[in-house]
């Protein structure tokens, strides 16, 4: 990406209305983008994908990206098998959840929590609550880095107002950090400052997911599956000869 002869095509807003997402969709197939990325609730980006499907968007010649696998709903909709095909080939970006003890505790800690504290259970589905669970753990692990940098001035001899009013001092010192275990995993940064989380990125076929690709903090790539349909422009590999669609080689 950077090499300077790629370029980025617009980014293209969906705000749910149908109308307003086929126009969008229209733009987007004029142009020379075929690999799309999709951000949004899980409802949301089941819509965009369903009529991207409808205006012969998906399949051989796209690709596309998305953090959500959800296309089956119950009670269907009247659009369940048209969401199975649009699906077809998508990958799935997902986060790696951590299979700590001291993670399963804190999931329980917040699900107890939000229970008793709010006077109602708002995870009673456990994807749900596995997702919330993770990205508090990300905001309990990115105080608590932060609050060590601190310590670490003031151990130093910096005034408390001096250490505080300094951010940029106090994000060089968290970066600059060894690598530590969160509640949320293996904290690494990138030389530019970014964590660098663990991820999954899964393709999805008739519903199922296959992992074809584990990224993970020290940088380690592992390939571990080919990819089916559009999702084939990026494998070596033949599709499995039960499967009737192949993407371009």
């Amino acid at each position: 990406f950077e090499d300077p002869a790629f370029e980025w095509d617009p980014l293209f807003v969906f705000r749910g209305d149908t109308v307003e997402n086929t126009a969008s969709l229209t733009r987007l197939a004029k142009g020379r983008l075929r690999i799309v990325t999709v951000l949004g609730s899980r409802v949301k980006v089941r819509d965009i994908m369903i009529q991207a499907h409808q205006l012969n968007m998906t399949g051989p010649g796209w690709v596309w990206f998305t953090t959500s696998n959800l296309w089956k709903v119950e009670p269907d909709d009247g659009r369940n098998e048209i969401a199975r095909e649009a699906f077809n080939g998508v990958l799935f970006v997902h986060w790696q959840f951590p299979e700590t003890l001291q993670f399963a505790e804190f999931k329980g800690r917040l699900q107890i929590k939000s229970c008793s504290w709010l006077n109602y259970c708002l995870f009673s589905d456990p994807a749900d609550l596995l997702l919330k669970a993770y990205q508090g753990a990300v905001l309990y692990d990115s105080v608590m880095l932060w609050a060590a940098a601190l310590r670490r001035e003031l151990e130093a001899g910096t005034p408390l107002q001096a250490a505080v009013a300094n951010g940029t001092r106090l994000a060089e010192s968290v970066i600059a950090a060894p690598q530590t275990q969160g509640i949320s995993g293996p904290i690494v940064f990138s030389q530019g400052g970014d964590r660098v989380a663990g991820f999954t990125i899964s393709n999805i076929w008739d519903g199922a997911l296959t992992p074809v690709m584990h990224l993970v903090p020290d940088f380690a790539t592992i390939h571990t599956a080919a990819l089916d349909h559009s999702s084939r422009a990026f494998a070596s590999q033949s599709a499995p000869d039960h499967r009737s669609q192949t993407g371009p080689d």
